[in-house]
């Protein structure tokens, strides 16, 4: 708001002494000072909803509207892969909640956060015997998420169904990649090897996997 406005809203006996120079002048000035944020906000504040245009300062808290802020760290209060992935994460939001615990919304949920693409979701994991293992599921990473393993851990603890158990590990490299044949003494680090997630006791009856799942594909690379 202006000063000449707030100067309009004062009573007659004050409109008459806003004199340049005069303290109430300046107070008026001050004024209008304090209003410009508020105001430049309001003139543009469709951009504030819109995840691929709001401030970075207010992405996540477009997460908490759309239930996704539980995929922020609580340490840090950032998400792991920076607010630019966030916001194409809210904007998917929408799929990622109709395929919600099954094997294709793990996969995608995964992609998406991370930014990386051919993430696997093995419903017919064995054990070392090689007979299956129900109500266990094998998620199967990329080399390239291992930086963010922390987030993929708190996205399947949290998308997966409650009944099944799953484990994190990494695809092998392929032939010919740097990772299979390293030149000595550059051998990578091997990421951390993550612990399966207790979730209980299964039921007593074989159920599907993950109900509603579709066989286990790589995507397309998310958006």
């Amino acid at each position: 708001m202006r000063a000449e406005r707030i100067g309009r809203l004062l009573p007659e006996v004050h409109r008459r002494t806003i004199v340049p120079g005069t303290p109430i002048a300046a107070l008026v000035d001050v004024m209008a000072e304090l209003h410009a944020p508020v105001e430049d906000v309001l003139a543009d504040l469709p951009s504030h909803f819109d995840p691929q245009r709001a401030p970075d300062r207010f992405v996540p808290f477009l997460a908490h509207w759309v239930d996704l802020a539980r995929w922020i760290d609580d340490a840090s209060g950032e998400f792991d892969t920076g607010v630019g992935r966030l916001r194409q994460v809210i904007a998917a939001a929408p799929r990622l909640s109709r395929r919600r615990g099954t094997a294709e919304g793990l996969r995608e949920a995964l992609e998406w956060a991370l930014g990386v693409s051919g993430v696997r979701v093995d419903e017919a994991a064995a054990d070392e015997s090689g007979a299956p293992r129900l109500f266990h599921a094998r998620v199967v990473l990329p080399r390239e998420a291992a930086p963010h393993l922390a987030l993929a851990r708190r996205i399947v603890a949290q998308e997966k169904p409650a009944h099944v158990t799953v484990e994190l590990v990494f695809a092998d490299p392929g032939p010919g990649s740097a990772d299979a044949h390293p030149e000595p003494g550059d051998e990578p680090a091997a990421p951390e090897a993550p612990p399966t997630l207790p979730v209980g006791a299964p039921p007593s009856s074989p159920e599907p996997l993950l109900p509603g799942a579709e066989p286990p594909a790589a995507g397309e690379p998310p958006g």
